[in-house]
């Protein structure tokens, strides 16, 4: 099962979505396991323990105040790297372009763009409290992909879909996209990256400049951050 067939469902989305999806999604990676931990191990074969469990992981790490800002960070990487499959997601949004990018760009752009995702995610993930996840359904595709249906319960408004879609990697699941209401984040992505680069002639070095900024403004926040927490 490629990535793509497993995006075949979502609808397209507007570029400004991503952000806004970013955001539900962070939440619920903080807030996931507000409710009761899983009493055994997680089943290999079980997306939606996979899911629940990768939240109760992540709120482990980021509600850990014993960690400094860099050190949560990159504990916050390890899990992210691990339960998502970057690199395929990556490609992904990259499109064609992949194909015609140079070996060094695509080692940079793969370098930015986990970056981007991680910064994204980390910087968010402090402003949600008082809600939970909650799964509602899984259908499976020959136990090669899932599709983890959820809700974000906020603690005020109407709770928000979120459906994880996973693909097989050995043994285990990885994500490769999360749908927001409808709305496919890494087809958002795709999106925006292909408005920079065709709007720029076709340079792909003119997405790695805005990854590259993006990056540099990630790390002017964290360090303001740590500054005032001293």
């Amino acid at each position: 099962m490629t990535m793509k067939a497993a995006l075949s469902t979502p609808r397209p989305t507007s570029r400004r979505s991503f952000t806004r999806g970013l955001a539900a999604v962070a939440a619920v990676l903080l807030l996931a396991a507000a409710g009761p931990r899983p009493a055994a191990a997680v089943e290999p074969g079980d997306p939606a323990a996979f899911v629940r469990h990768f939240g109760a992981q992540a709120m482990a790490v980021l509600a850990d105040k014993g960690l400094a800002g860099a050190q949560r960070e990159q504990a916050f990487r390890g899990l992210l790297t691990a339960g998502f499959d970057i690199k395929t997601i990556g490609r992904f949004v990259l499109g064609r372009y992949w194909r015609k990018a140079t070996e060094a760009e695509r080692a940079e752009y793969g370098r930015l763009f986990e970056d981007l995702i991680v910064a994204t995610y980390a910087h968010r993930l402090s402003s949600y409290v008082g809600a939970g996840l909650k799964v509602v359904g899984v259908r499976q595709q020959d136990g090669k992909s899932a599709l983890v249906a959820s809700r974000f319960l906020r603690a005020e408004g109407e709770p928000v879909q979120l459906d994880w879609r996973l693909l097989r990697r050995g043994d285990t699941w990885r994500i490769v996209d999360v749908v927001v209401e409808g709305m496919s984040m890494a087809l958002s992505q795709r999106s925006e990256f292909k408005a920079v680069i065709r709007g720029n002639g076709g340079r792909i070095e003119a997405l790695l400049e805005q990854l590259r900024e993006k990056a540099r403004q990630a790390k002017s926040r964290s360090v303001q951050k740590a500054d005032s927490t001293e």
